[in-house]
């Protein structure tokens, strides 16, 4: 009876769905259709959107606007865990950055597999990139730049994985890793770095103390690291401006703050939440899916 009503409380629904939009501010920024799509997509995969197991990013293209919908690579561990057919697998790297020759390389073996499945998938195919306003040139976004073997190795697990295990995971939403850079970051919709940019401004406005825009900068600077940059630039977005030095008003400047201090708030109730979920012992597929990729990524942490 226990297990029957602890199975209820995690199901995930169209409600626990619309709860997840209006706690993340994201129920008015989406048209219903996208609403829609994204909690049949949820619903159908019971992808828990709190735990980030799946979330959703509009953006523009030259036919309109469309709706990407993400996973994360770890749900993909996860099911083919709960198949009971996974026999083990690993992934690594070949060749080099210098001569554009680096790939992921990925083996899995199922139980019920006389052959293991083997795929690869180059660094030169899948490397995101933002353009850069100052140099003119495409760069490497910070993660790819950062951490190149670590995110090719995403890829290779995630697209591995669909592959070995088709039944379990056919239609599941892709990750983020495997899809263009404007597909999964509304910054994206016009060439531009907005956070070198931001951190200039608000050095700009330090050189003129006269200025009432300083200390709003400021806080700005600290808000978009508690909401995170999706939800910042959002609700930028829905005031009409691109970033928090357009604001000049002061009437408008406290009515934006308000609202990125509440989706804050909301965002550390809903993580207090989560932690309150994770408290709970893990199961066994889950202690197993953590130790592999301990020893897969080396224990670094790992974003998406």
């Amino acid at each position: 009876m226990n297990e029957i009503m602890k199975a209820q409380k995690n199901e995930i629904t169209q409600n626990k769905i619309l709860e997840y939009l209006d706690s993340f501010g994201l129920a008015t920024q989406l048209t219903d259709k996208e609403k829609k799509q994204f909690m049949e997509v949820a619903v159908a995969f019971q992808l828990n959107p709190f735990k980030r197991e799946i979330y959703c990013i509009p953006y523009k293209t030259k036919n309109g606007r469309k709706l990407s919908i993400i996973t994360g690579y770890e749900v993909y561990l996860k099911r083919a865990e709960r198949s009971g057919k996974l026999a083990g697998w690993k992934v690594w790297t070949e060749g080099s950055l210098k001569d554009n020759t680096l790939k992921a390389c990925i083996e899995i073996r199922r139980k019920d597999w006389e052959q293991p499945l083997y795929h690869e998938v180059y660094f030169s195919e899948y490397a995101q990139k933002t353009y850069n306003q100052k140099t003119g040139k495409y760069e490497l976004n910070s993660m790819w730049a950062s951490k190149p073997f670590t995110m090719i190795k995403k890829v290779a697990i995630a697209q591995g994985f669909r592959l070995a295990f088709p039944d379990e995971l056919s239609g599941m939403p892709y990750t983020a890793d495997e899809l263009p850079d404007e597909m999964t970051t509304q910054k994206a919709q016009k060439p531009e770095i907005v956070d070198i940019q931001e951190v200039e401004e608000v050095e700009e406005a330090k050189e003129e103390p006269k200025t009432h825009n300083y200390k709003f900068l400021q806080e700005m600077q600290k808000i978009k690291k508690e909401v995170g940059e999706d939800i910042y630039y959002e609700v930028l977005s829905s005031y009409g401006f691109k970033k928090s030095s357009e604001i000049t008003d002061r009437k408008t400047q406290v009515k934006v703050y308000t609202e990125l201090k509440r989706l804050a708030e909301t965002l550390k109730e809903a993580k207090n939440e989560v932690k309150e979920e994770q408290k709970q012992e893990p199961t066994e597929e889950q202690k197993r899916v953590a130790a592999k990729l301990k020893e897969v990524f080396g224990g670094e942490e790992i974003k998406e």
